[in-house]
Protein backbone atom coordinates (compact mmCIF):
# COMPACT_ATOMS: atom_id res chain seq x y z
CA UNK A 1 0.00 0.00 0.00
CA UNK A 2 1.10 3.26 -1.10
CA UNK A 3 0.84 6.39 0.92
CA UNK A 4 -0.37 8.29 -2.29
CA UNK A 5 -3.07 6.45 -4.03
CA UNK A 6 -3.66 7.02 -7.78
CA UNK A 7 -6.41 9.29 -8.68
CA UNK A 8 -7.98 7.67 -11.77
CA UNK A 9 -11.00 10.53 -11.73
CA UNK A 10 -9.25 13.96 -10.59
CA UNK A 11 -12.26 16.69 -10.81
CA UNK A 12 -11.76 20.30 -12.60
CA UNK A 13 -10.46 21.92 -9.61
CA UNK A 14 -7.59 18.97 -9.53
CA UNK A 15 -6.86 19.28 -13.49
CA UNK A 16 -6.87 23.28 -13.11
CA UNK A 17 -3.93 23.25 -10.05
CA UNK A 18 -2.57 20.88 -12.43
CA UNK A 19 -2.34 22.83 -15.13
CA UNK A 20 -0.84 25.33 -12.80
CA UNK A 21 1.59 23.28 -11.39
CA UNK A 22 3.08 22.48 -15.15
CA UNK A 23 2.85 26.33 -16.34
CA UNK A 24 5.38 26.85 -13.48
CA UNK A 25 7.32 23.88 -14.38
CA UNK A 26 7.52 24.19 -17.49
CA UNK A 27 7.64 27.72 -17.88
CA UNK A 28 9.64 28.51 -14.70
CA UNK A 29 12.26 25.46 -14.33
CA UNK A 30 12.78 23.44 -17.43
CA UNK A 31 13.09 26.52 -19.70
CA UNK A 32 15.21 28.30 -17.81
CA UNK A 33 17.56 25.26 -17.80
CA UNK A 34 17.12 24.59 -21.23
CA UNK A 35 17.64 28.23 -22.22
CA UNK A 36 21.01 28.57 -20.32
CA UNK A 37 21.92 25.14 -21.31
CA UNK A 38 22.15 27.01 -25.10
CA UNK A 39 18.91 25.07 -25.92
CA UNK A 40 16.53 28.22 -26.97
CA UNK A 41 14.22 25.95 -28.94
CA UNK A 42 13.50 23.61 -26.33
CA UNK A 43 13.16 26.58 -24.11
CA UNK A 44 10.76 27.51 -26.48
CA UNK A 45 8.80 24.75 -26.95
CA UNK A 46 8.60 24.39 -23.08
CA UNK A 47 7.25 28.11 -22.57
CA UNK A 48 4.41 27.54 -25.44
CA UNK A 49 3.91 23.87 -23.60
CA UNK A 50 3.16 26.15 -20.29
CA UNK A 51 0.80 28.96 -22.10
CA UNK A 52 -0.78 26.04 -23.84
CA UNK A 53 -1.16 23.22 -20.94
CA UNK A 54 -2.42 26.64 -18.55
CA UNK A 55 -5.09 27.67 -21.36
CA UNK A 56 -6.62 24.46 -21.84
CA UNK A 57 -6.80 24.20 -17.92
CA UNK A 58 -8.83 27.53 -17.49
CA UNK A 59 -10.74 26.46 -20.72
CA UNK A 60 -11.31 22.41 -20.78
CA UNK A 61 -9.14 21.42 -17.45
CA UNK A 62 -10.87 17.80 -18.68
CA UNK A 63 -8.59 17.53 -21.33
CA UNK A 64 -5.39 17.01 -19.26
CA UNK A 65 -6.80 14.32 -17.53
CA UNK A 66 -4.65 11.31 -19.50
CA UNK A 67 -1.61 13.63 -19.25
CA UNK A 68 -2.48 14.09 -15.42
CA UNK A 69 -3.46 10.79 -14.81
CA UNK A 70 -0.18 9.50 -17.18
CA UNK A 71 2.21 11.18 -14.93
CA UNK A 72 0.52 9.42 -11.84
CA UNK A 73 0.67 6.21 -12.80
CA UNK A 74 4.70 6.77 -14.07
CA UNK A 75 5.64 8.58 -10.84
CA UNK A 76 3.41 6.35 -8.38
CA UNK A 77 6.19 3.54 -8.32
CA UNK A 78 8.59 6.07 -7.01
CA UNK A 79 6.32 7.53 -4.88
CA UNK A 80 6.02 3.90 -3.13
CA UNK A 81 9.91 3.18 -3.17
CA UNK A 82 10.28 6.39 -1.35
CA UNK A 83 7.64 6.54 0.79
CA UNK A 84 8.52 2.42 2.14
CA UNK A 85 12.55 3.83 2.34
CA UNK A 86 11.55 6.24 4.58
CA UNK A 87 9.65 4.98 6.76
CA UNK A 88 11.97 1.51 6.81
CA UNK A 89 15.31 4.03 7.46
CA UNK A 90 12.74 5.94 9.90
CA UNK A 91 12.60 2.62 11.66
CA UNK A 92 15.73 1.03 12.05
CA UNK A 93 17.52 3.68 12.04
CA UNK A 94 15.52 5.89 14.87
CA UNK A 95 13.17 4.17 16.48
CA UNK A 96 15.26 0.74 17.00
CA UNK A 97 18.05 1.73 18.43
CA UNK A 98 16.07 3.96 20.86
CA UNK A 99 14.81 1.23 21.93
CA UNK A 100 18.18 -0.66 22.25
CA UNK A 101 19.78 1.80 23.98
CA UNK A 102 16.78 1.56 26.72
CA UNK A 103 16.88 -2.40 27.17
CA UNK A 104 20.61 -1.88 27.77
CA UNK A 105 20.10 0.55 30.17
CA UNK A 106 16.88 -1.96 31.98
CA UNK A 107 14.32 0.94 31.51
CA UNK A 108 11.09 -0.14 31.14
CA UNK A 109 8.44 2.43 30.43
CA UNK A 110 5.60 1.10 30.40
CA UNK A 111 6.44 -1.48 33.16
CA UNK A 112 6.03 -4.67 31.53
CA UNK A 113 8.69 -6.84 33.64
CA UNK A 114 6.76 -10.22 34.26
CA UNK A 115 7.01 -10.29 38.50
CA UNK A 116 5.98 -13.71 39.74
CA UNK A 117 5.73 -12.61 43.06
CA UNK A 118 2.43 -10.18 41.97
CA UNK A 119 -0.97 -11.34 42.76
CA UNK A 120 -1.66 -8.24 40.46
CA UNK A 121 -0.74 -6.01 37.81
CA UNK A 122 -3.59 -3.62 38.99
CA UNK A 123 -2.12 0.28 39.53
CA UNK A 124 -4.23 2.63 41.76
CA UNK A 125 -5.52 5.08 40.68
CA UNK A 126 -5.90 8.49 42.40
CA UNK A 127 -8.10 11.07 41.22
CA UNK A 128 -8.04 13.44 43.55
CA UNK A 129 -4.78 15.55 42.72
CA UNK A 130 -6.62 18.79 42.69
CA UNK A 131 -8.10 21.52 40.26
CA UNK A 132 -5.24 23.44 39.53
CA UNK A 133 -3.33 20.29 37.44
CA UNK A 134 -5.39 21.48 34.61
CA UNK A 135 -3.56 24.69 34.18
CA UNK A 136 -0.14 22.37 34.46
CA UNK A 137 -0.72 20.23 31.66
CA UNK A 138 2.86 19.14 31.26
Amino acid sequence: MALVAINWNPDRKTLAEFSEFGMFFLGMVAAPMAYFKDRPTVAALFWVAAVAGRVVGVAKPEWLKPVFVGLMVATWPIGWVVSHVALGLLFYGVITPIGLVMRLMGRDPMTRRFDRAAKSYWETYNPDRGMDRYLRQF
